[in-house]
């Protein structure tokens, strides 16, 4: 009976153990892609005013402006995906068990 209860004592603990590694892997991940979305915010930003400047200046500025469009699509869908994370959080997925 008592190997029993170890057993049972030992898997509550580990499963409780597991549980915390979830939800604090969770929140890194979730902080990590805040992180991420500003940061290419920020090169969008200073792609596109680097694609402005070039463009006055009469060089190509082809490169930067593909270069900011791609970092503030990147930053869009990150951000959409990490707040669609948030309103949805606590909800199941139909037909899922």
């Amino acid at each position: 009976m008592s190997d029993e209860t170890d057993a049972e004592e030992l898997r509550r603990y580990e499963e409780a153990r597991q549980a915390r590694a979830r939800r604090r892997d969770a929140l890194a991940r979730r902080a990590v892609g805040w992180i991420m979305a500003a940061a290419l915010a920020l090169l969008a930003y200073d792609s596109a005013a680097a694609a402005l400047a070039d463009h006055r200046a009469g060089r190509s500025w082809a490169y930067p402006a593909v270069l900011a469009l791609g970092c503030a699509v990147a930053a869009a869908t990150l951000v959409f995906r990490l707040v669609r994370h948030r309103v949805t959080r606590g909800r199941t997925t139909p037909g899922v068990d």
